[in-house]
């Protein structure tokens, strides 16, 4: 690689980023989403939200009187303050559009980046098939590394949670390809 084809290259790697983060950040939201359906949503989808507050019912009789005053340490199911979010499930919050293509666009870049340098090396020092093959996990295992950070970073969840995340982005992005390649392949049999 000559140093005058950099430049070019380095356009290249910037308008793939574009066109892959555009992408990448509808199947960011959807493994988001397909998460939380797995795994019981995230937290703030399940405070019960009301368009009207709930009032107490009135006591109609020394039996429905639920007993709580102000210096009760008790609430009745019937008084607003009642209505507490509920904490079950683990969830990661589904990120707006424009915040998934940032996510998908800087790990894009780091890992085009990467895969330059390892990629530059490998040809460089002539590596074994064994060797190579190893340097390119190396290279799957630091970019669903930065894919995982990022996501921890840029939503508030933890480092599993955003893993578990990154995984499920891997899924559906490598049936989208079977898929695209399945009807690509059916295609040119058919037009042979």
């Amino acid at each position: 690689m000559s140093v005058s084809s950099l430049p070019l290259l380095l356009v290249a790697l910037v308008v793939q980023s574009l066109i892959g983060s555009l992408v990448g950040a509808v199947i960011l939201r959807a493994a988001c989403s397909l998460f939380n359906k797995v795994f019981g949503g995230p937290i703030e989808a399940q405070v019960q939200h009301s368009e009207f507050p709930q009032t107490p019912k009135p006591a109609t009789s020394v039996e429905d009187d639920d007993f709580t005053g102000l210096d009760s340490p008790y609430r009745s199911p019937n008084t607003p303050l009642s209505v507490a979010p509920k904490r079950s499930g683990v969830g990661v919050p589904e990120p707006e559009y424009g915040n998934a293509f940032v996510i998908c666009f800087i790990a894009s870049v780091i890992n085009g980046v990467l895969g330059l340098v390892i990629g530059s090396l490998a040809i460089t020092l002539t590596l074994p098939t064994l060797a190579f093959l190893g340097l390119q996990f190396l290279f799957l295992l630091l970019a669903f590394l930065v894919f995982a950070l990022l996501i921890k970073r840029q939503l508030p969840t933890s480092i599993p949670l955003a893993m578990a995340v990154t995984g499920i982005f891997l899924l559906i992005g490598m049936a989208i390809v079977a898929f695209v390649t399945g009807i690509s392949f059916a295609v040119m049999t058919l037009f042979r």
